[in-house]
């Protein structure tokens, strides 16, 4: 119980501890510790939430935002690039440019208002009511040693989806033509990108030439 509740501090502080304390023992009843390293051992929360907290859907992505953010700032090392390597690309490296990015990178779909339930413990202030919600788009990374969470747009959602999934950057540029103005299409993915480095999100530029 203390394990868990050193990995989902927050989630701790959202229920109570007599509360969590009842989570913890019952989702340890369903998934009995089998690991070698103790910090796995929350591994499986959000999901068994889901499927025993019915009815509070909120919970299970609470702790789905802390466990990913939790996961971020474990995540291995590694060296972001700057805004200064899009000025080594050729012209014809963008329609085949593909991106290498941190492995702190998370990205989740929520369909509650359970960030600002985590915001709110988080900050020791009184949480509103838990509530579903249309769905929001997040980004979870790791920038300076600290663990970091963003929400995102719809198209800026999707154009990082696409390079996640190892599609290109004209696939990206595709994808929001299709979701928005296509005459602003190379604004708004200029405008991702710039955001991505500075955020220091991408760690390599991998252009292929065009035969």
């Amino acid at each position: 119980v203390e394990a868990l509740a050193g990995n989902y501090p927050m989630l701790r502080t959202h229920l109570d501890q007599n509360a969590f304390g009842e989570i913890a023992l019952a989702y340890l009843d369903d998934h009995p510790s089998t690991y070698v390293s103790i910090r796995t051992f929350g591994m499986q929360l959000p999901a068994w939430l889901d499927q025993r907290r019915v009815a509070e859907p909120w919970l299970g992505e609470f702790a789905a935002l802390e466990w990913a953010l939790g996961c971020a700032f474990d995540s291995l090392d590694s060296t972001a690039i700057g805004v200064d390597a899009l000025a080594k690309l050729r012209p014809d490296d963008w329609a085949t440019l593909t991106f290498r990015f941190s492995s702190a990178l998370r990205r989740l779909t929520f369909k509650t208002n359970a960030a600002s339930l985590y915001e709110a413990a988080a900050n020791a202030r009184t949480p509103p009511d838990g509530r579903p919600s249309d769905a929001t788009q997040w980004l979870i990374w790791r920038r300076d040693l600290r663990a970091q969470y963003r929400s995102l747009s719809l198209d800026e959602a999707v154009a990082l989806d696409v390079l996640l999934a190892d599609g290109r950057f004209a696939d990206a540029c595709e994808q929001l033509a299709q979701i928005g103005d296509e005459d602003s299409v190379p604004l708004r993915a200029a405008a991702f990108l710039k955001r991505w480095l500075l955020d220091e999100l991408v760690i390599e530029l991998r252009p292929e030439s065009v035969p």
